[in-house]
């Protein structure tokens, strides 16, 4: 089982037996809840492996678990930093870069445009004043925004779709999990404006946006 997360079997293996505590385990917690379908898999066999070691009584463990334990074992990779995207643009503080998002709205409302970027990826995003949810609800100006963004490679080889999830992270609580379009595009509407990670993970790569801030205007 070749995994792509970043979680380790050793991390999901003390969550299944009760050993992960504090801090890290309300972080898998958290990454439990955005549906990671390889996480659920992986933690279901650690279950029923753990709870066969547990009521086994011979004194060498069944020998397909020890095959499949030793195969997952050669298949891991050693775990690797999290690769955090550094800021290229942004237009509060710079001028003349043009958005490369497709289908961008556009109209009087207050936007900023940022562009992140790893060896592997670009993040262009747009963060627009959402003047009609306010308007609607009574709220001061600028406590909430859109969000729209588009994953590139930065390979050039654009061929085939760009499908990559995405998940908006304010502390410990996944404000939004999704994927994006063929085209790597993705819209999020109605966000506090307030300071977020962004995570984008993909079966080519993936990136963290640490200290996201979303707002239109300088403090």
């Amino acid at each position: 089982m070749k995994r792509n997360c970043d979680e380790t079997l050793e991390t999901l293996a003390d969550y299944v037996d009760g050993k992960l505590e504090g801090e890290g385990r309300a972080r898998l917690e958290s990454h439990l809840a955005t549906d990671c379908q390889q996480c659920q898999q992986t933690l279901g066999w650690l279950s029923r492996t753990i709870n066969v070691m547990r009521n086994d009584t011979s004194l060498a463990p069944p020998r397909p678990l020890m095959n499949r334990a030793v195969k997952l074992l050669k298949e891991r990779k050693p775990q690797s930093k999290r690769t955090v995207a550094s800021l290229f643009f942004d237009s509060l503080f710079g001028t003349g870069l043009q958005s490369s998002l497709v289908g961008v709205r556009s109209g009087p409302t207050m936007t900023r445009q940022v562009l992140y970027g790893t060896e592997e990826l670009d993040v262009d995003l747009l963060i627009e004043e959402a003047e009609a949810f306010e308007l609607a609800f009574g709220l001061p100006p600028l406590s909430r925004v859109n969000l729209m963004g588009q994953v590139l490679r930065r390979s050039g080889k654009q061929d085939g779709s760009l499908n990559y999830d995405i998940a908006i992270m304010r502390g410990h609580e996944c404000v939004f999990c999704g994927r994006t379009s063929p085209l790597g595009e993705f819209t999020v509407d109605n966000l506090s404006s307030d300071s977020y990670e962004l995570q984008v993970s993909g079966e080519d790569g993936g990136l963290v946006i640490e200290g996201l801030e979303l707002k239109t205007s300088k403090p």
